[in-house]
């Protein structure tokens, strides 16, 4: 049975990726198994019933910089639960899929750039009138917007337009932001798998610093997470 390293996997705070990302771990969920032991129970064992989950924690550690350090603080400021994703790197038996919603859908991507290593990119694919083939890319900072034709360009089109249009050299991974719902595209670029994608709600509760005398100064955060941890596809 073919396993999986962590190598690839990317974690998106708010639909924009989190860099630097060393360490994970969690979510730690569990549930309350209440206990209804009564003199009926001749069998000499207690018994149980289930009582309320709890979505626990998730913890990660990343190498601080500014940016990653700013980004990490805004989560901790907001009072509101921040929508989080884990989407896990495929193995190359794992068929690559990807979501796209009819009215358009917000993705993470993570791309090599010129032989760089990954850089981050918030991607957005909407609808309008474009023929498929001939698909508009606008890239505006870190945001690229790629106009597609409803229900007729493939994923093979969107890859071109990117790039003819940009210097994308090779796209690493592409991850659904939020529930999706609408329409399948099949990929034949497994460079676009992801195995999994983990989503759920959580308030930063924690972010020490760390820094050392003779090595990297890190950031370990944890997460709460509010409500359920969800996974797809």
């Amino acid at each position: 049975m073919a396993g999986a390293t962590g190598i690839g996997l990317v974690l998106t705070s708010g639909g924009t990726p989190v860099a630097d990302v060393y360490n994970i771990g969690g979510p730690s969920m569990s549930r309350n198994a209440i206990d209804n032991t009564t003199f009926d129970n001749i069998d000499g064992f207690r018994s149980y019933f289930t009582g309320l989950r709890d979505g626990g924690t998730l913890t990660f550690d990343i190498i601080f910089t500014k940016a990653g350090y700013t980004a990490i603080l805004a989560d901790f400021n907001d009072d509101d639960p921040v929508a989080y994703v884990l989407a896990m790197p495929a193995s190359p038996d794992v068929p690559a899929t990807l979501f796209v919603l009819d009215d358009g859908v917000g993705f993470s991507l993570t791309s090599k750039i010129a032989g760089t290593p990954g850089n981050a990119y918030s991607l957005e694919i909407v609808e309008g009138a474009v023929s498929a083939g001939a698909e508009t890319v606008v890239v505006v900072g870190g945001k690229i917007t790629v106009t597609i034709e409803a229900d007729t360009s493939t994923i093979a089109q969107v890859v071109a337009a990117l790039g003819a249009e940009t210097d994308v050299t090779d796209i690493v991974t592409v991850t659904p932001v939020g529930l999706q719902t609408g329409a399948m595209w099949a990929l034949a670029d497994t460079h676009l798998a992801v195995a999994a994608i983990i989503s759920f709600d959580g308030l930063v509760t924690d972010m020490p610093l760390t820094i050392p005398l003779d090595d990297k100064i890190t950031v370990s955060i944890t997460i709460k997470v509010v409500g359920a941890v969800n996974i797809a596809p």
